[in-house]
């Protein structure tokens, strides 16, 4: 009887034991199931930080592109005006040296008029 007590203890304390050891794998299984959700969702974390540095990267490269186009349509602009400005510049000298020259020979001729009068 004391045997059979001991044989039945001694099998309860290696299920007992067992039970245990499931837990226990269980218990660290989990665990590394968990460290690996939380990994994953770390590593997604940062590849969506990449993406969205990435695409801040691309709209200020896009940004800096259309500000370089609209300084070339400016300086291109700019250029013509000018241009224009010098055009016009010199073509109202021309017409101030016609003036004058004008005005000289008129005075020149009205000078003479008067010496042959007088």
């Amino acid at each position: 009887r004391i045997a059979r007590a001991e044989q039945y203890h001694d099998e309860r304390v290696r299920k007992a034991e067992s039970d245990a050891d499931d837990r226990v794998a269980k218990v660290e299984r989990d665990a590394r199931e968990r460290a690996r959700e939380r990994e994953d969702a770390e590593n997604a974390a940062a590849d969506a930080a990449v993406a969205r540095a990435r695409q801040a990267i691309a709209d200020v490269d896009e940004r800096t592109r259309a500000a370089e186009k609209k300084f070339a349509e400016f300086e291109r602009d700019h250029a013509v005006k000018v241009s224009k400005m010098e055009h016009e510049a010199a073509e109202n000298a021309r017409r101030l040296e016609a003036k004058l020259l004008e005005q000289a020979r008129k005075t020149e001729a009205e000078a003479l008029v008067k010496m042959r009068d007088a």
